[in-house]
């Protein structure tokens, strides 16, 4: 009777009667499941309604409350509705400007008792919320580890689209970045030696996500792989000569100073967006004071600074002190920086593309596969190149040394192809 009594003034909205009733089931029949689960549905519609950021306490001893229960596992219903008032909590609180983080570290501590269903639709929605704290909240690697990226449903190692149809990342990618990115800034050996096996084979098993390379390549530098980081940057070398950080990485994997100048150099001639030359500009001023290149120094530093202030980003002490040195003051900045890099940038191309670009002349029958890519012996050719041929065509053809990256072994890929001279006169 008393415990019908406690559902209906639950649903009903009456909190404090409904807790007081299931407070005194509990203290007559401590252990009895349905005792414990009576309160864990008062205490879940308690959360709910102080699930605002003025109420950030009582919040929170609902959970604590709630995690000294023990309710039982079989209650998969529940810990969804749980998820689903916890998510919309961190969500509450992480939109407020000027919120403080302890109350994530707090949350975080009784979310450790609690038992969620893994995986599942809110167990991946906590998760996406929690991403929102990547840069803000220094608990939030520990929290990758605890929530386990081996709880990601397939659904969310696909790519989403907004409301109004812009393309969204996999959550599961940007997963692996946030906290390959917590990674370098933690520089912690354990974790790396754990993790960078990990992004290996997520690498090789996602070969659509693109900058997992990227973040692999910079931990292994960080770890001291130095050897690992530029084979692969080499491989990539060949197919991605365009892509500012592989350039820029190849310059941190190199210890040898004019290398990496140079290597710096050919990143900055790249086409990238401002904001993503951050950290290469400011590695490239320091290049530059260091060879008395005030000038390009200057150029650098002032387009650094802008890109951070037009986006409202800070300005450290570091940079301020630079924009007020004497060098920069009194020096004329060089508006063809560009044109200082060419020379450099054409060396870093030597002494890399020189390493890949070995080049073969091929001929032979096509073979196409169902996929629409074809071969000539072992070279391979892509699906665009061959669209327009027959399987069987004779052709001839240019091929550069490629570095395959699913199967981690050097090949051949075809620059050009055409059908020989005698297979189009038999054509025609």
């Amino acid at each position: 009777m008393m415990l019908e009594q406690t559902t209906k003034l639950r649903k009903a909205g009456r909190l404090s009667e409904a807790y007081a009733i299931a407070k005194r089931l509990l203290m007559q029949s401590p252990d009895a499941p349905w005792a414990r689960r009576s309160m864990a549905w008062v205490l879940n519609d308690y959360a709910k309604a102080n699930a605002v950021f003025d109420k950030q306490q009582q919040f929170l001893e609902c959970l604590h409350q709630l995690s000294c229960l023990s309710v039982p596992f079989d209650e998969p219903l529940f810990w969804e509705k749980i998820a689903w008032t916890i998510r919309g909590m961190v969500s509450t609180v992480e939109r407020r400007k000027g919120h403080r983080t302890e109350f994530f570290d707090a949350l975080f501590k009784e979310m450790q008792s609690l038992y969620f269903v893994r995986p599942s639709e809110s167990y991946s929605a906590l998760f996406r919320t929690f991403l929102k704290l990547k840069l803000t909240w220094k608990g939030f690697p520990e929290f990758c580890r605890w929530w386990q990226f081996r709880f990601f449903r397939p659904e969310d190692y696909l790519p989403t689209k907004t409301s109004d149809g812009r393309p969204v990342r996999p959550l599961a990618e940007r997963g692996f970045m946030a906290y390959s990115k917590c990674m370098m800034l933690q520089h912690d050996e354990a974790l790396l030696s754990e993790w960078i096996p990990r992004l290996t084979r997520i690498r090789k098993q996602y070969p659509a996500y693109t900058y997992i390379p990227f973040y692999e390549i910079r931990l292994q530098i960080l770890a001291g792989k130095r050897k690992e980081a530029c084979a692969m940057l080499l491989a990539y070398a060949n197919q991605k000569q365009h892509d500012f950080w592989v350039w820029e990485l190849l310059g941190d994997a190199y210890e040898d100073e004019e290398r990496r100048f140079c290597m710096y150099a050919k990143a900055l001639t790249c086409k990238a967006r401002p904001e993503m030359l951050l950290g290469l500009r400011e590695k490239m001023v320091a290049a530059l004071l260091q060879r008395d290149c005030f000038s390009e120094a200057k150029r650098e530093l002032e387009l650094l600074l802008q890109t951070r202030r037009e986006n409202g980003w800070a300005v450290s002490g570091k940079l301020c002190g630079m924009e007020q040195a004497d060098w920069f003051q009194f020096t004329q900045s060089d508006e063809n920086v560009q044109e200082f890099y060419a020379p450099f940038a054409r060396l870093a191309e030597q002494l890399v593309l020189g390493q890949v670009m070995d080049s073969i002349r091929f001929a032979g029958p096509l073979k196409k596969c169902a996929s629409g890519i074809g071969f000539v012996g072992e070279v391979y050719l892509p699906a665009r190149m061959v669209a327009n041929l027959e399987d069987g065509a004779e052709v001839i053809g240019k091929a550069v040394k490629s570095f395959d990256t699913k199967r981690e072994r050097w090949g051949w890929r075809a620059l050009q192809v055409n059908m020989t001279k005698k297979q189009k006169d038999d054509i025609i």
